[in-house]
């Protein structure tokens, strides 16, 4: 469920059916049937691994060339 915050930013309410598992303690389950929170952690890490090595080469000048290149060609994208 779409809501918004005091700020205007949406966020989202996950709601439906409480699950029907057992309800453990220290589980997610455990923690809604005693009407805690469930917080689940999650990390997403869309890092290139295999281009750290590359990028540690790397200098200042290496990165102003291709700024100024890839404004070239997105200026001309647009008209620019």
């Amino acid at each position: 469920m779409r809501r918004t915050d005091p700020y205007g930013k949406p966020y989202y309410w996950i709601y439906g059916a409480l699950p029907t598992d057992v309800a453990d303690d220290g589980t997610d389950v455990g923690a809604v049937a005693n009407d805690m929170v469930s917080i689940t952690p999650i990390g997403l890490d869309m890092t290139e691994h295999s281009v750290q090595g590359l990028l540690r080469q790397w200098t200042f000048d290496t990165l102003l060339v291709r700024a100024a290149a890839y404004a070239g060609v997105a200026g001309a994208r647009h008209g620019l």
